[in-house]
């Protein structure tokens, strides 16, 4: 009998596990590469709007010396027969998931009605002024 977990994932990271298991099986790179692309998405406030399995064929920045050791306990993991690769990658970045903020629509200029002077055809639109979000990123360290 399995025992179903009731927590909720983070946004993203089961899309995200998925499509990187997609890329490994498809040796779209190395696996060392795919698993750098991971954190660089746990790290990111930013979800990509169309990940596909070629978000994983470049390495996108370069590990530090912490997610070089997990990056070679997770190619160790992978190793055991029989392993999820989906389940695996989602129970080792769940922990430090970065909330993911989806892009907040751009607000359309908003255009005033023509005002006719008697003299003079000119017009004037009212412009809306759009200011950007504050985004707060929290590192973790992964152990």
């Amino acid at each position: 009998m399995t025992s179903t977990n009731n927590t909720k994932k983070p946004f993203g990271l089961a899309v995200a596990a998925k499509v990187a298991q997609e890329a490994i099986k498809d040796n779209i790179a190395p696996s060392s590469v795919v698993i750098s692309n991971l954190f660089y998405l746990q790290k990111s406030t930013a979800f990509p709007k169309d990940l596909d399995k070629l978000f994983f064929a470049s390495a996108k920045y370069q590990a530090n010396e912490i997610e070089k050791k997990a990056i070679i306990k997770l190619l160790d993991a992978m190793k055991r027969p029989q392993v999820n690769l989906q389940d695996l990658f989602e129970n080792a970045f769940a922990e430090c998931w970065v909330k993911k903020i989806a892009p907040k629509p751009v607000a359309k200029v908003v255009q005033a009605k023509p005002v006719a002077k008697k003299k003079t055809n000119k017009t004037t639109p009212a412009k809306k002024v759009v200011v950007a979000p504050t985004i707060i990123v929290k590192k973790a360290k992964i152990s």
